[in-house]
């Protein structure tokens, strides 16, 4: 449960970032601002928040050392890829609650804009949490690289030396 407290903490770190990015584009395009032109933005501001939410998780959340395993690439790899899920969650779930908000409070679109925001994230947390727990750094995913194997490596090769027959 700790670990779930320090994503949440990050989460709500993340989301600072994300719905703050949001604010700020949505109020550089002016008001009324259509579904496509508050999804773009979304797209920007999750994209924000993600840089900070991969070095956060990595090294707090779930403290993970790839670098020194070599396989960072994977990793990274795989956070895109679970990240980019999270992205169409996030996306459409926020876009569909924009479109909710502006239609039944349309003088009040800096509101919709930010409890869209709010609603792809609460959308995201679930599937971010668990792919980044069980995908993305997964402690197999380190161990394997960072193991060794005695009863298939170096000691079996000393057996072997031991038994060969001498001439």
């Amino acid at each position: 449960m700790a670990q779930f407290g320090k994503f949440f903490i990050v989460g709500v770190l993340n989301t600072a970032i994300d719905l703050g990015v949001l604010a700020i584009l949505t109020l550089a395009l002016g008001s009324p601002i259509s579904g496509t032109e508050f999804a773009f933005c979304k797209i920007v501001s999750f994209l924000c928040a993600l840089a900070n939410s991969y070095w956060m998780n990595k090294y707090w959340v779930f403290k993970t050392r790839v670098k020194d395993t070599g396989n960072s690439h994977g990793e990274k790899k795989r956070f895109v890829s679970v990240s980019m899920v999270g992205l169409v969650i996030n996306t459409i779930a926020a876009s569909i609650a924009f479109r909710i908000g502006s239609s039944a409070i349309p003088d009040m679109q800096a509101l919709a804009v930010q409890l869209g925001g709010l609603v792809g994230t609460a959308a995201a947390l679930a599937w971010n949490f668990v792919g980044y727990k069980f995908i993305v750094f997964k402690k197999n995913n380190y161990e394997k690289h960072t193991s060794f194997s005695n009863s298939s490596g170096i000691q079996g090769i000393k057996e072997n030396r031991n038994n060969t027959p001498q001439s």
